[in-house]
């Protein structure tokens, strides 16, 4: 782990909140880690698969004067990481070229070829305050009526299909049998106010075979919390997991003809894991 470069740290890590928001340098149960100077750490323990780590960085600045920090998480994964947003900025030029989320994660607003829309339309683009894990999610905006930006002349667009995606294309198929990793997942997080579409997950291989699975839960897009969703791979049926070009996450029925609603769904930290219980 990174630690800003400054002053004197006093860190404080484990698996346990509450306990490393309490400590203090008294501590003796291996959550306070010591005075830091440097700017990394690594834990001498290793990490635990599947764990969740907390960690809280005071500033020290005199030996009376200690600021404390907030509570930040990691956790870490048993499998391999397909996105977890951390990497996008709002370094974009002129045309929009740049590292943002919605040069990755392609939604309609270029060519309206859905109702979804990736990123908030000032800085930061990416979801920064309501987040799973890291610092950044991706907000994804739906809008099944057929109209995107309704009265704002220079961006609306009529005749958009009745279902909103976002879509990741790889440049090279991408092997999601590595490491015997056999179910993907992801996080999200709905709005009780959100219309009420099915929320999907599909893949593409590179053969152009796409499988498409609905969540479970109807009214998925209504939950006001993180919730976890797992998939199996072998249930994307006919896709090769060995070759993905295309991840797509969508609202909406992509084969319906009529109008429905809108809303926003964040997404986060979607990976690979070995089995559905990590």
């Amino acid at each position: 782990m990174s630690i800003d470069k400054g002053p004197v740290h006093d860190l404080y890590l484990g698996t346990d909140r509450a306990a490393v928001e309490n400590a203090d340098i008294s501590d003796t149960s291996g959550i306070y880690r010591g005075e830091q100077t440097g700017n990394s750490y690594t834990l001498p323990e290793g990490l635990q698969a599947g764990q969740t780590y907390y960690w809280r960085l005071d500033e020290v600045r005199s030996e009376d004067i200690v600021k404390k920090g907030e509570i930040w998480s990691f956790t870490v994964i048993d499998g391999l990481l397909v996105d977890n947003f951390e990497s996008y900025t709002d370094e974009v030029n002129e045309d929009f070229v740049g590292p943002a989320i919605w040069n990755t994660w392609i939604d309609g607003f270029f060519v309206w070829d859905s109702g979804g829309i990736v990123g908030y339309a000032t800085e930061p683009f990416a979801e920064t305050i309501i987040f799973h894990g890291g610092f950044q999610a991706m907000p994804f905006f739906y809008d099944n009526d057929g109209t995107v930006f309704e009265g704002h002349e220079e961006w609306e667009a009529t005749g958009v299909p009745y279902y909103s995606e976002t879509q990741r294309t790889w440049a090279e198929p991408q092997d999601w049998t590595r490491n015997g990793v056999e179910v993907l997942s992801l996080w999200f997080y709905g709005d009780p106010d959100n219309a009420i579409e099915p929320f999907y997950v599909a893949l593409e291989d590179s053969a152009g075979n796409r499988k498409e699975i609905q969540h479970p839960h109807p009214a998925a897009v209504t939950i006001d919390h993180w919730e976890q969703w797992t998939i199996r791979l072998a249930d994307f049926t006919d896709v090769d997991p060995t070759a993905i070009k295309i991840m797509y996450i969508g609202v909406g029925d992509p084969t319906g003809n009529q109008p429905g609603g809108s809303g926003l769904v964040r997404i986060d930290d979607i990976e690979l894991h070995r089995s559905s219980g990590q």
